[in-house]
C-alpha cells in the first residue's frame, strides 16, 4: 500500500465554495425589512385614515340622531339629511356625488331632503326607512336611518355588542348608522405588490324615546311663533292667577310652551304679547307658578328658551319658578292617543266620517227610529231608543226628555231657549246637523242634560250636582257629541254657546265645522301657525289663526257648563287603544277658533283646540281642576285658575330623552 502525504488544505480553500452567501443573505434581509418598514407605513397610515373616518362618521351620525326625532317621532329622512349636512360641512375639500335609496335599496327620486323630511319612520318596514350615498373618489359614505343590529357586515354585533341591538319594539327606527369607507393607495406597499388598501369605519347613534317623569302638563300650548301664548294678568276683577298644583306626590305642576317667539310681532320689554309667557305679579306673589311635588321642583319648559329668544318670558316676579329650555312638543301627543296610524284613519276620522252621514240626513235612518216633526215648544217625555229629529230650519223645545233614547239624531241646528230644557240621560250618542246659523246653543234660563241626572234645577247647586253618580269608572255610561254647525268662513256663529245650565256627564264634544259638502271627512290639520302651513284654507275644519285676537267663538261659556269626559280606567291607556277616554273636547272648528269662558266651567278631561286662542274671565268657582288644556293659546284675564290633571286621565307628553353612540 502507498501512503499519499503532503501538507492539508488551506482555510481559504475550504471557504473559497461559500464566498457571497452573506452578501446574498444581507440583501435578503435588507428586502424584508424594507418591505415590513413598506407596510408598517403604510399600515399606519391606514390606521390614521379609519379613525380619520370614524371621526367622520361620529360627527355625522350624532348630528343626523340629534334630528332624528325632536317631536319623540323618527323621521329617518330628517335624520338622514341632517347627517349629510354634517358630512358635507366637515369635508369641504370634497365633492360628493349623492344618490337617495329607501332602506330596501330602491332608488329614491328628486330630492327626499325637502319633500320626505315629514315621512314617518314604521318598525321593521325597511321601505320607510332612508339611505344615502354620498361618493367622493375613493371615499363612500352610506347614512342609514333606520337600522338594524346586529349588522352581519359586522363582527363585533355577534360577539362584543352581542346584547346592544335598540329596543326591539322600535324595528331600528331608533337608530341612525353612517358607514364611511376608503380604498387607500399604497404608499410603499407596492414592493409587496400592495397596490391600495380596503377601510371601513362605523358609527351607530340611538335615540332613547320616551315620556316624561317629571309631570303632567296642565297646559301644552302650540302656538309656534307667535307671543302671547299663556299669559295672566290682574284684570278689574281684582287679583288673578293660574296655579298648576302638582299630579301627584311625585310628579310637580308642568306647564309647556311650543312657540319660539320669533314672530315679528314679539318686540320684547311690554305686555303680553311683547312675550311667549307673560304674567303680572299678585302683591308679591308669582302671577303664574308650577307648585313642586315634594323637593321636586315644578317645570315650566319654552321651546323659545331653546331658541334663544329674548321673548321668551316676563320676568322672574310674574313666574315660578324659573322657566327651562323645551323641545317642541306639537299636537302629535293627541293624535297618537285620539287619531293614531298614517294617513289618520281611526278615532276622530270614524267620528267625523259617521256623523256627517248624519247630520246631513233628509230622512231618517232605517232600524228602529222614532221620527219628531215637532220643532218648537214641544213637552214631554219620548221613550223611543232612536230618535231623528227633522228640524232642518232648527229644533228649540219647550220642555222635553228623551229618556230612553241611547241615540238621537237633528238634522238642523238646536237652541235651547230661557225657560226650556232638554235631557238626554240615556244617551250614548248624539249629533247635530247644524247650519251657518250655529249649531247647538242653550240661552240663559235654559238647560241641557246629556248622560245626566234628570230633572236639575235652574240653579248652580242644581247644574254642579246634574252628573252626582255618573262619574268615574262606576258608572260606565259615556256619550259622543258631535256639532256640525258654524260659519264657513267669517261671521260669529258656534258649534256651542252655552249662556244657560248644561250638565255634559262623562261626554266627548266633538265641534265638527260647517256642514257643508267640502266638510264631509275629516282633515287633519298638523300644526297652529298660519305661516307654517300656507295649504290651510277656509274649506277645511279650521282654518289657522292670523292673530291672537280672540272673536267669532266656536266654543262659548257665559253660563254654568258641568263637564265631565268619558273616564273608564283608571291607568294610562296604550295610545290608540283609548277610544275617546278622557277626552272632553276635540275642535278645529270656524274661521277663527276661540273659546271664551266667561262663565263656569267645571270639567274633568282633556281639552283639545290646537287652533283656538282661549280666554277665561272669572273662573273662580268649580274651576277645571283635573283638566288638561292643549290649544293654540290661553290667556287668563279675571279670577283665578287653579289646575291639578290627573296623570292617567291626561295626555303625557314624550320627549327626546337623550341621544348616544353605541357603535
Amino acid at each position: 500500500m502507498q501512503l499519499l502525504t503532503g501538507p492539508p488544505p488551506s482555510r481559504d480553500d475550504r471557504a473559497s465554495g461559500d464566498r457571497g452567501v452573506t452578501i446574498v443573505l444581507f440583501a435578503l434581509a435588507m428586502a424584508a425589512m424594507l418591505v415590513m418598514v413598506a407596510l408598517v407605513i403604510d399600515m399606519s397610515d391606514l390606521r390614521n385614515t379609519r379613525q380619520s373616518n370614524k371621526l367622520i362618521a361620529d360627527v355625522a351620525a350624532a348630528a343626523g340622531a340629534q334630528s332624528l326625532a325632536p317631536d319623540n317621532d323618527p323621521k329617518p329622512w330628517r335624520g338622514a339629511c341632517k347627517a349629510l349636512t354634517y358630512l358635507k360641512a366637515n369635508q369641504r375639500s370634497k365633492t360628493f356625488v349623492v344618490t337617495y335609496f329607501d332602506g330596501s335599496g330602491n332608488a329614491v327620486g328628486g330630492n327626499p331632503c325637502t319633500d320626505r323630511l315629514a315621512q314617518v319612520c314604521v318598525a321593521s318596514t325597511p321601505t320607510t326607512w332612508a339611505w344615502i350615498r354620498a361618493t367622493s373618489g375613493a371615499l363612500v359614505a352610506d347614512i342609514r336611518s333606520g337600522y338594524t343590529t346586529p349588522d352581519a357586515a359586522f363582527p363585533e354585533d355577534a360577539t362584543a355588542y352581542a346584547s346592544d341591538n335598540g329596543v326591539a319594539l322600535l324595528g331600528g327606527c331608533d337608530q341612525l348608522a353612517v358607514i364611511v369607507a376608503n380604498q387607500d393607495a399604497a404608499l410603499f406597499g407596492g414592493i409587496a405588490r400592495q397596490t391600495s388598501y380596503a377601510s371601513k369605519s362605523r358609527s351607530v347613534a340611538r335615540v332613547a324615546l320616551g315620556t316624561a317623569n317629571e309631570g303632567v302638563p296642565a297646559f301644552i300650548m302650540l302656538e309656534r311663533k307667535r307671543c302671547d301664548v299663556l299669559s295672566q294678568f290682574v284684570g278689574t276683577g281684582g287679583g288673578s292667577g293660574i296655579s298648576v298644583e302638582p299630579a301627584s306626590s311625585t310628579q310637580p305642576g308642568v306647564i309647556h310652551l311650543d312657540s319660539s317667539g320669533t314672530d315679528s310681532s314679539c318686540t320684547g320689554g311690554g305686555g303680553s304679547g311683547s312675550y311667549t309667557l307673560y304674567s303680572s305679579t299678585i302683591g308679591s306673589s308669582a302671577g303664574v307658578i308650577a307648585k313642586p311635588a315634594g323637593l321636586t321642583p315644578g317645570v315650566i319648559s319654552l321651546r323659545a328658551l331653546a331658541m334663544s329668544s329674548p321673548n321668551a318670558w316676563s320676568s322672574a316676579s310674574g313666574v315660578s319658578p324659573t322657566p327651562t329650555p323645551g323641545l317642541l312638543v306639537s299636537r302629535k301627543v293627541v293624535d297618537d292617543k285620539y287619531n293614531p296610524g298614517s294617513p289618520y284613519t281611526a278615532t276622530i276620522s270614524a267620528l267625523h266620517a259617521a256623523s256627517y252621514i248624519d247630520a246631513t240626513r233628509t230622512v231618517a235612518p232605517t232600524g228602529g227610529w222614532t221620527r219628531v216633526a215637532a220643532c218648537s215648544n214641544q213637552f214631554g217625555t219620548m221613550t223611543g231608543a232612536k230618535i231623528f229629529v227633522d228640524c232642518p230650519g232648527g229644533y228649540s223645545p219647550g220642555g222635553v226628555t228623551f229618556s230612553g233614547a241611547t241615540e238621537v239624531i237633528f238634522n238642523g241646528p238646536v237652541q235651547i231657549k230661557n225657560g226650556a230644557f232638554l235631557y238626554m240621560p240615556a244617551a250614548t250618542r248624539v249629533v247635530v246637523g247644524g247650519d251657518s246659523t250655529g249649531g247647538l246653543s242653550v240661552s240663559n234660563g235654559g238647560r241641557l242634560g246629556i248622560n245626566s241626572v234628570t230633572p236639575f234645577a235652574d240653579t248652580a247647586a242644581g247644574v254642579s250636582s246634574a252628573c252626582s253618580g255618573r262619574e268615574g269608572p262606576a258608572w260606565t255610561q259615556t256619550a259622543k257629541l258631535t256639532v256640525f254647525g258654524g260659519a264657513s268662513s267669517g261671521g260669529t256663529a258656534g258649534g256651542l254657546n252655552v249662556g244657560g245650565r248644561v250638565a255634559l256627564c262623562q261626554t266627548s264634544v266633538y265641534l265638527a265645522g260647517p256642514k257643508v259638502a267640502s266638510n264631509a271627512t275629516y282633515v287633519r290639520q298638523a300644526i297652529t301657525d298660519g305661516s307654517d302651513d300656507a295649504t290651510c284654507t277656509s274649506a277645511k275644519p279650521c282654518p289657522k289663526m292670523s292673530s291672537n285676537v280672540a272673536t267669532n267663538a266656536s266654543f262659548s261659556v257665559s253660563g254654568y257648563l258641568q263637564w265631565s269626559a268619558p273616564n273608564q280606567s283608571t291607568t294610562q291607556p296604550a295610545p290608540g287603544a283609548v277610544g275617546l277616554e278622557d277626552l272632553a273636547l276635540w275642535t278645529e272648528t270656524a274661521a277663527l277658533c276661540d273659546v271664551k269662558s266667561g262663565g263656569i266651567l267645571a270639567s274633568a278631561g282633556v281639552f283639545f283646540l290646537p287652533n283656538a286662542r282661549t280666554e277665561m274671565r272669572s273662573p273662580s268657582t268649580a274651576t277645571p281642576v283635573n283638566a288638561q288644556f292643549i290649544g293654540q293659546s290661553m290667556s287668563l284675564l279675571q279670577g283665578t285658575m287653579v289646575m291639578q290633571p290627573t296623570p292617567s286621565d291626561a295626555v303625557q307628553v314624550p320627549v327626546l330623552l337623550s341621544v348616544g353612540m353605541v357603535r
